[in-house]
C-alpha cells in the first residue's frame, strides 16, 4: 500500500483513484498512474485555493465572500443546495476530477 505519512483521507482517495483507474483499464498499471494523478490533483489545489486547499467548505467560502458566485449560478438554473454540494468537497477532489476529464479528453 501507498501513502505512508498521508492523511487518512488522502489515502482513501488515492485508492479510489486507484479503483476508478482499474475498473477504466489502466490494469497493472493503475497504482502509478493514479499516484500521479494525486500528485498532480494536489498540486493544483494548493495553486488554485491557496491556504484553502485543505478545506470542505469552499462554497460557503465562496458565497460568502463574492455575491456575484452565487447569483450566476443560481441564475443558470442551480440551487444555493447543489452549489454547495459540489463546490463544499474538498479540493483535492476537485482538482483530481478535472485531471480525469481532461486525461479523458486527452489534454495533459
Amino acid at each position: 500500500m501507498f501513502g505512508f505519512g498521508m492523511p487518512k483521507e488522502h489515502k482513501i482517495l488515492l485508492q479510489q483513484i486507484e479503483n476508478a483507474l482499474t475498473a477504466l483499464g489502466a490494469g497493472g498499471d493503475a497504482r502509478d498512474h493514479a499516484k500521479l494523478l494525486f500528485d498532480r490533483a494536489g498540486d493544483q489545489a494548493n495553486a488554485t485555493f491557496g491556504k484553502n486547499a485543505n478545506s470542505n467548505n469552499l462554497g460557503d467560502l465562496f458565497l460568502a465572500s463574492d455575491e456575484n458566485f452565487g447569483r450566476v449560478r443560481v441564475s443558470a438554473g442551480l440551487s444555493i443546495q447543489d452549489i454547495r454540494a459540489h463546490w463544499n468537497r474538498s479540493p483535492l477532489l476537485l482538482c483530481v476530477e478535472q485531471q480525469i476529464r481532461e486525461a479523458r479528453l486527452g489534454k495533459k
